[in-house]
């Protein structure tokens, strides 16, 4: 912050990813928040495992996933955007088995080292049959729709922008009584953020959630980082350091 003229941010004080923002109210800034980093964590990770996807996996795993020791819990894009490696590092201290895709062996790898119980690259297995083998699944958290949501609980979804799905199993729903639950993070921040800023940042100094991070500096590197996430070649969660100073 360079701006002075505030009760609540002060000047010097690090906020989110931009040169400049004016704000006429600070009603404005509901996900805002000064960061002590009394821990010393790097101040990337704040935007990675300690920033929103962090707070996304952490709130819908509080909220939804009631989770009971032996649970079979299935994770799609295990090292995708939305930080997935949380989800099934929290499955694991709950005493679940972790069934987790990814797209890549490199990526495979890394949640293996994690804990995952059962890690496998999409574009090499066949899901379902990876599902048959591994399940019955209990909790899945669903971050591609598509055929991995088909396999996981019969239904198809339309996140694919080589195609349309439409929902062909929906009678599964009420057969095998699920509940699908739709989220975004702010639907749970006010109710979770205190408890998540009390103990996540301390969880991840002391290495019960680990992370990987891909970094880039300055702005001008944006749009090859924004590339290197959809072409999938990011090997953690992309963060741009604007400066060093």
């Amino acid at each position: 912050m360079i701006g002075d003229r505030h009760t609540v941010i002060k000047a010097r004080e690090l906020r989110t990813f931009q040169n400049y923002v004016v704000f006429k109210d600070i009603s404005e800034l509901r996900l805002a928040r000064v960061l002590d980093n009394e821990l010393g964590l790097p101040w990337s990770v704040h935007v990675g495992v300690c920033g929103l996807a962090g707070h996304t996996a952490h709130h819908a795993w509080m909220k939804f996933a009631k989770p009971k020791r032996n649970d079979v819990v299935f994770v799609t894009t295990g090292a995708g955007p939305v930080d997935i490696r949380t989800v099934i590092q929290l499955a694991k201290q709950a005493g679940c088995k972790g069934i987790v895709s990814a797209g890549s062996e490199e990526k495979v790898n890394f949640l293996r080292s994690i804990g995952t119980d059962v890690a496998f690259n999409y574009k090499m297995q066949n899901t379902f049959g990876v599902l048959l083998k591994e399940g019955p699944i209990d909790i899945y958290w669903d971050n591609v729709g598509g055929e991995s949501l088909e396999a996981a609980d019969g239904t198809l979804g339309s996140y694919s922008e080589t195609g349309t799905y439409a929902v062909k199993n929906l009678p599964l729903i009420v057969k095998k009584s699920l509940a699908l639950h739709g989220l975004t993070v702010m639907d749970f921040h006010d109710k979770y953020a205190e408890q998540y800023y009390a103990e996540f940042p301390r969880m991840v100094r002391e290495g019960m959630i680990r992370y990987t991070e891909d970094v880039s500096i300055g702005l001008e590197s944006v749009g090859e980082a924004i590339l290197d996430v959809q072409m999938g070649r990011n090997k953690g969660k992309k963060a741009i350091i604007v400066s060093q100073e």
